[in-house]
């Protein structure tokens, strides 16, 4: 008895030895044991504290808006932000008008709720509804302040009210009634704009697009001169967006041509404007967490390469931008993940498999490790300079840089990915 005692032991320690020695050999990793977002027991994310430290902004990317399981991961690291490190904003990468206007609708109607003013994609995404409306909730007692900063229209909220709030500004000053022609135009041009949100691209030929671009900018004069610096920034970058939109086919942005670059460039530094705004005037010195695609926050895309047509050179951010004006303030997050499947699915285990990485990848490497989660601080880390990343989508395209340290300041690394279920 005490002989197979004493051997259980030793095996035990060996065990023990062979996991710290592995821990030992890059002290770069943390694993964690969960990324469920219903999962409020934190012990495993303790590391983050020292990670982040006293950064104001947090940027959380995700790989693809098909990856469940890094939109999961993200949505319990948020919550952890939230309740263990004082964060008390989040903005989305939702329509600059739709989120706060969603807010200000449940405050006041008592009904709705501000995940309906996000992309589907996130909305009604099963296993981080909970997490949505529970923010919904803390929005109206401002336990937590929620907002977006794409230009662009994302929900019914913008199709309903966008256009009549706008008008109602607007009837206090006296640029109806001296544009009213104009006007009547333009609110006609961005209400099937609105009405159309994310379903389909709205056409609009050059004449129409010459007035849309003037009248903004008589608007947003008006609007700067009545102190109203919100609609006033809406306005332009509300605009903007549906003139770039209107420029490009369905086809181009498949393709991925010269045309969708310039539309990826200027809806990004759009989403800049807007993040600015939203931080130099309504959250000012406050901890905010920025919730986009890990494409957005990267902050120097230039020095990242790749052999696809996909390519980040010649690429504007809006992580580059923040990054530039707030920089050491700034920590940002990407994701990477070794097998499994992406996808979108409706309660149906069903996606696409994931392809083997490269043995140069930054995947294989942690992948030896066998931790199911992983986090992998990147500044100073000399283990994985040079080494290839599936960072961007799952189209079997991988990404190089020789220092990932200057786009993300950690990665998550999971295991198996599962597709995005939608309810």
């Amino acid at each position: 008895m005490q002989n197979k005692t004493t051997k259980f032991i030793f095996g035990l320690l060996i065990v023990l030895s062979n996991s710290f020695q592995a821990f030992a050999q890059d002290p770069y990793l943390n694993s964690f044991s969960s990324i469920e977002p219903r999962n409020t027991n934190f012990d495993d994310l303790g590391f983050l504290k020292q990670q982040i430290g006293d950064k104001q902004i947090v940027m959380i990317g995700e790989q693809d808006h098909f990856a469940g399981a890094s939109i999961d991961a993200k949505a319990r690291i948020a919550n952890y932000l939230i309740k263990e490190m004082g964060f008390e904003v989040i903005l989305f990468e939702a329509g600059f008008y739709d989120v706060q206007k969603s807010v200000e609708y449940l405050k006041k109607e008592k009904r709705g709720g501000f995940r309906y003013s996000l992309y589907f994609l996130w909305a009604k995404s099963q296993n981080i509804i909970p997490f949505l409306d529970t923010l919904s909730k803390n929005a109206v007692d401002d336990k937590i302040h929620l907002d977006g900063f794409d230009p662009k229209f994302t929900s019914i909220y913008s199709s309903k009210f966008y256009i009549l709030d706008l008008e109602k500004i607007l009837n206090e000053t006296e640029y109806i009634k001296s544009n009213q022609a104009d006007w009547n135009i333009f609110k006609k041009l961005v209400q099937t704009a609105a009405d159309k949100f994310d379903k389909k691209l709205t056409k609009f030929n050059a004449k129409e697009r010459d007035l849309l671009y003037r009248v903004s900018r008589d608007i947003n004069k008006v609007l700067v001169s009545a102190n109203q610096s919100y609609w006033a920034q809406a306005v332009l970058t509300n605009t903007d967006i549906l003139i770039e939109y209107s420029k490009i086919s369905l086809k181009a942005m498949i393709a991925n041509n010269e045309k969708a670059e310039n539309l990826d460039n200027k809806r990004d530094s759009l989403m800049a404007e807007n993040t600015k705004w939203l931080l130099e005037n309504k959250y000012k010195g406050k901890k905010v967490i920025i919730w986009a695609a890990s494409y957005h926050i990267t902050k120097q895309p230039e020095i990242i390469s790749s052999t696809s047509k996909h390519n980040f050179s010649g690429k504007k951010t809006l992580g580059g931008e923040i990054g530039n004006i707030y920089k050491d303030k700034v920590y940002s997050i990407g994701f990477i993940s070794y097998q499994g499947k992406y996808g979108i699915s409706f309660d149906k285990p069903k996606g696409t498999t994931i392809k083997l990485h490269n043995e140069n990848s930054i995947e294989v490497y942690i992948h030896k490790y066998n931790y199911p989660f992983c986090f992998l601080a990147l500044k100073d880390n000399k283990n994985i300079g040079g080494k290839t990343a599936m960072i961007n989508g799952f189209n079997n395209e991988s990404y190089n840089s020789l220092d990932w340290s200057k786009n993300y300041d950690a990665l998550i690394y999971i295991e198996n990915m599962y597709p995005n279920t939608l309810k």
